[in-house]
């Protein structure tokens, strides 16, 4: 049991270091990137006051995948709907 109980520990050890190192490699590539994208910036004549302009996005168009469809038609028997986009239902066509 005392194998066990020191291999789990040099496992945990090994595992903050592991995260430690993770952390220090995030820390230099995220360095990196700011000095890249700094550099771009004075080739693209940009201030960083202009930049969370530039990077906000455009307001989609259209319904998102998550919403409801609007329901334009109900069929009275079944309950079908269909909101009277795409192909029409063969409720539809034999109504």
């Amino acid at each position: 049991m005392n194998a066990e109980i020191e291999t789990v520990e040099t496992v945990r050890a090994q595992l903050i270091e592991a995260e430690k190192r993770v952390e220090e490699l995030r820390a230099r590539l995220q360095h990196l990137a700011a000095q890249e994208i700094k550099k771009i910036m004075r080739g693209a004549n940009i201030r960083p006051e202009e930049i969370g302009h530039l990077l906000a996005e455009a307001p989609r168009r259209g319904r998102r995948k998550n919403e409801e469809e609007h329901v334009a038609y109900r069929h009275p028997a079944t309950g079908q709907t269909w909101s009277g986009r795409g192909r029409r239902p063969e409720w539809v066509k034999q109504h």
